[in-house]
């Protein structure tokens, strides 16, 4: 369960918040906010598609993520949160395919509809 992975660093499954710094504070946040917490991971879906492709001349991959956020105008935080969730996703997703410490041969890319727009 997804967010099982959010949670404290002592507890089973939490290779999420442990990998990435920036996630302590997120669980913080969900910790804190059952309503939040229920809305992003219990009545919201989650839409990511990843593949890894490798160049076969230079051996070069590439992980490549597709997403689809939340709608609603006044859901930013939603889609703030969703983003950093297929980030971290595509995150573990290049260490599997490359390795630790091998960032120079496998550049990533996330594209989709993030439903925002500029002001």
């Amino acid at each position: 369960e997804l967010a099982a992975r959010f949670c404290d660093d002592d507890a089973e499954g939490c290779e999420l918040r442990r990998g990435w710094d920036s996630l302590g504070d997120m669980s913080d946040l969900l910790r804190g906010h059952d309503q939040l917490r229920d809305v992003l991971f219990e009545r919201l879906g989650h839409v990511l598609q990843t593949i890894a492709l490798t160049d076969r001349r230079t051996g070069r991959k590439v992980i490549v993520g597709n997403t689809h956020l939340f709608y609603h105008p006044m859901a930013s935080h939603i889609r703030c949160l969703k983003a950093l969730i297929a980030c971290r996703q595509l995150d573990l997703e290049r260490r599997a395919q490359c390795g630790e410490g091998d960032e120079r041969k496998c550049d990533v890319l996330l594209c989709g509809d993030f439903n925002s727009h500029p002001r």
